[in-house]
C-alpha cells in the first residue's frame, strides 16, 4: 500500500491510553518533568534515549504484566489499524510492544535524524509507521519529517490526543528539535507490515533492544 502522512482520529473513552499511563504518575502527562528533581538538560545520545525515571516506571510495569495496557493496545491495532490495510490482506504484523516516548522539555527523545530503514536502524522495508500521542504533539516537542526521502523540507508534526498518525518513517527521514514548549510530550510509536509483505527470513535486530525483527521477537501476528 501507498504509505502517505494520514492523522486519523479514534474514540478516546473506549481506547482511554492518557488515563492507563497517567495512572504511573503524580502530575498530568504534560507536566511529569515536575515529578523528577532528575537534571535532564544533557541532551539524550542513541540507545540511551530511554534512561528516564518516567521509562524505568513504564517498562518496568509493562514487564509485570499490564493488561488494562496491552489488551486494549491489541484492540487499537485489530480496529483502528487492521482496517487501513487493503482488503485483500488477511493478516497483519505489528509490533509487540509499543515503543513509548517522553520529550521532556529542554531535551529531546530521539537523539539522531534519521529513517528507519537506515544503518542506525535497519528496519524491514515493509514497515508502516504510526504515532499515537498520550498529550498534545507540537511545535517543537513533536517529530518533525520530510514530506518524501531526500525532500529535507522538515514540518511538525502535530497531533492531538484523540488522534494518531500513519507515515513512511522507514524512508523519510525525521527526528526531533529541543523542546522549547515547556510541556512533555508522551506518545506511542509502533510499526506494521502488512502480512502477504512480511519476510520471516530478514535478519536484523532492532537497535536499542537487539530483537529480531520476526514474529515471536519484535513483532505478533493477527488475522480477521
Amino acid at each position: 500500500m501507498k504509505i502517505k502522512e494520514t492523522i486519523l482520529k479514534y474514540d478516546t473513552n473506549k481506547y482511554d491510553f492518557q488515563k492507563i499511563v497517567g495512572q504511573l504518575y503524580l502530575s498530568e502527562l504534560n507536566k511529569v518533568h515536575n515529578d523528577s528533581d532528575e537534571d535532564y538538560s544533557k541532551v539524550m545520545k542513541l540507545r540511551r534515549d530511554s534512561d528516564t525515571i518516567f521509562h524505568t516506571v513504564f517498562y518496568t510495569k509493562l514487564r509485570e504484566g499490564w493488561p488494562e495496557l496491552t489488551d486494549v493496545y491489541r484492540q487499537f491495532i485489530r480496529e483502528q489499524i487492521f482496517p487501513l490495510m487493503d482488503e485483500g490482506e488477511t493478516e497483519l504484523v505489528f509490533q509487540k510492544t509499543p515503543t513509548y516516548r517522553v520529550h521532556l522539555p529542554s531535551n529531546k527523545t530521539i537523539s539522531l535524524w534519521h529513517s528507519d530503514g537506515d544503518e542506525n536502524h535497519l528496519h524491514p522495508p515493509q514497515e508502516i509507521n504510526f504515532i499515537l500521542p498520550l498529550t498534545k504533539a507540537y511545535d517543537t516537542n513533536t517529530v518533525w519529517y520530510e514530506s518524501e526521502p531526500e525532500l529535507l523540507d522538515f514540518h511538525p508534526l502535530n497531533v492531538e490526543y484523540g488522534e494518531y498518525l500513519m507515515f513512511h518513517g522507514n524512508k523519510c527521514t525525521h527526528g526531533n528539535k529541543i523542546n522549547r514548549t515547556g510541556e512533555t510530550r508522551i506518545s506511542f510509536d509502533f510499526r506494521v507490515i502488512p502480512g502477504s509483505e512480511y519476510d520471516p527470513n530478514y535478519g536484523e535486530e532492532s537497535a536499542t533492544k537487539g530483537l529480531q525483527y520476526k514474529i515471536g521477537s519484535y513483532y505478533e501476528k493477527m488475522s480477521r
